[in-house]
């Protein structure tokens, strides 16, 4: 996105963030900047007070070419003198930086032209947010937030990204404990509200699903009363925010949905429906239809070269939120002709050999783990299926069962298992099932252990293999692909 013509006036971001105005030389600037290490020209440097100090970095800074500074009151007394000795600079000060942020991006949220569209949900929402860009991008000027920008400090940095002439903005907002969304809705304010699905995705800071429904459901709680509330009727949870968001309100409502739902006539208003015809290595085939009235408006067969069927979920809601935007269907259906899968989400990629590497380490939970397998399942193979992937967190009291649910998954399907991770419970299942095939278990995919089984497998591996490799970031699986010999 090209900022040159943005500009944010120090008097102005002063006003919205309640700062004092210490130093005042500079009038504006084009960007907000809270890491030094990726400045951009004209920033603004915003010091955050969290693990480390920001306020440390206010030299560093300045030596980069940052003039526009916002420090926190509680600044250390070394630290405020320095700042102060700086020359050329504006200086503003705020009872909390992080608080400042957020006015900030709240105020320029209201300057804002486009349509503001928000994205949540246990799983699916990057995929749902990328898919939803790449389909609007070819009718009006849109805008995403950038990789997983999508907490309290990610959501209003993608907000202050955005320009006052982008038609259409997506964000992403993801949560793991109750009022986020809320906070991150009135932040946003958005046009379009959209939640992919309800899952046991971050279950361990709460202590049931409904709880996580109910922290879920903020985002469709707090949107402004004009907004449009886009829902899943394939998830219990989702279909029962939708009853209760059509009791409270007189708000324009889509949804999307699976074939299941067209025994339900009622669910039929303003609907994007879809059915998987084929499911392989080579992508997915499925059909298309929206509803209206009860009555159906359009119907067309897709093919993409997209793996997981669960991607056809995430492809229906780009879709409604896509209509919600009044996009005509056969612009749609042209722009669905060029989607591509994000990185680290099931991307099919291939050894120098021409095996075949299913690359899926960017997210981890049950449901997504699930649904992966759920597709590894049908996919033909003569050779054999080897799965390298890291343990799942942010489960909680659940975590000993669901690993020791996935070992009797994998174990069912793979001839060869790599597992990273400190979870007992997943390597006792896979003992408890009797898996005869080779295994390894290390804490990091740099562990000697771990390196050797790499070496051994990216030596025997044959054309005719499948690997799947799933883990979140944290395990930074991307490091196997290396030693794999991934073409290009």
């Amino acid at each position: 996105m090209n900022n040159n013509n943005k500009k944010f006036l120090v008097k102005n971001v002063a006003l919205w963030s309640k700062a004092n105005i210490l130093k005042n030389n500079v009038d504006s600037f084009s960007n907000f900047l809270i890491d030094t290490r990726k400045y951009k020209a004209d920033s603004a440097f915003v010091a955050l007070k969290g693990n480390v100090d920001a306020h440390s970095f206010l030299a560093q800074a300045y030596d980069k070419g940052v003039r526009v500074f916002f420090i926190d009151n509680s600044i250390s007394k070394i630290f405020f003198k320095e700042i102060m000795l700086l020359k050329d600079i504006s200086l503003l000060q705020v009872p909390d930086t992080l608080k400042a942020l957020q006015l900030i991006a709240s105020k320029w949220r209201t300057l804002l032209q486009g349509k503001v569209v928000a994205i949540s949900g246990s799983n699916g929402k990057t995929s749902t947010k990328n898919f939803s860009y790449q389909i609007l991008k070819t009718y009006k000027k849109t805008y995403k937030s950038p990789l997983s920008f999508n907490n309290h400090l990610g959501v209003p940095l993608s907000l202050l990204e955005a320009n006052q002439d982008d038609e259409v903005i997506i964000l992403e907002m993801g949560m793991n404990h109750k009022e986020e969304l809320k906070l991150l809705t009135t932040i946003a304010k958005p046009d379009i509200s959209l939640i992919t699905q309800v899952s046991q995705a971050h279950i361990g800071h709460f202590n049931s699903l409904n709880e996580v429904a109910e922290a879920k459901q903020e985002l469709y709680q707090f949107s402004p009363s004009k907004s449009t509330g886009i829902f899943n009727e394939d998830n219990i949870f989702t279909q029962k925010m939708k009853t209760k968001y059509l009791k409270d309100s007189n708000r324009l409502c889509f949804s999307f949905g699976s074939e299941k739902i067209l025994k339900n006539k009622s669910n039929l208003q303003k609907c994007v429906i879809t059915e998987l015809t084929s499911e392989s290595l080579s992508g997915l085939s499925f059909t298309l239809s929206y509803f209206d009235k009860n009555k159906e408006q359009h119907k067309n067969c897709v093919s993409l070269s997209l793996l997981g069927s669960h991607n056809i979920n995430n492809i229906a809601a780009a879709v409604a939120i896509s209509l919600a935007l009044k996009m005509p269907w056969s612009k749609i259906i042209k722009a669905l002709n060029n989607l591509q899968q994000s990185w680290g989400r099931m991307q099919l990629l291939y050894t120098n050999n021409g095996a075949s590497v299913i690359f899926d380490a960017y997210n981890a939970n049950p449901s997504s783990f699930k649904s992966a397998l759920d597709s590894l399942e049908k996919f033909s193979c003569t050779g054999k299926k080897i799965a390298l992937i890291g343990a799942m967190g942010e489960l909680g009291k659940w975590s000993d069962k669901e690993h020791s649910d996935l070992s009797l998954r994998i174990s069912s399907i793979f001839d060869s298992v790599g597992f990273i991770g400190d979870k007992k419970s997943f390597v006792s299942g896979l003992q408890k099932n009797k898996f005869k095939g080779s295994f390894v278990h290390s804490k990091s995919v740099d562990d000697k252990e771990f390196q050797n089984f790499l070496e051994t497998l990216a030596s025997s591996i044959k054309k005719e293999d499948i690997v799947f490799i799933k883990a979140s970031r944290f395990y930074k699986l991307e490091k196997i692909l290396q030693k794999l010999k991934i073409k290009n």
